[in-house]
């Protein structure tokens, strides 16, 4: 194969054209990125909650001060 016939074949190829993101793409992606946040505190948040035992919602109940008393 001649070294001319592959430089002509690879000059016919279209130009990449790299689009930036718009301002909707962004956003989109900003959004994703809270909601994935929110759903890993919620995550967290539910597994804390269920990981108590019996004791410690007793000991969570008969707490002294308000700001412990969650039940």
């Amino acid at each position: 194969m001649e070294p001319g016939i592959l430089l002509a074949n690879i000059k016919s190829l279209p130009d990449t054209i790299v689009n930036t993101p718009d301002f909707k793409t962004i956003i989109g992606i900003v959004i994703l990125i809270i909601l994935l946040f929110i759903s890993a505190l919620m995550s967290g948040s539910e597994v804390a909650f269920f990981s108590l035992s019996p004791a410690d919602i007793n000991k969570l109940k008969t707490s002294k001060t308000s700001a412990q008393r969650v039940f």
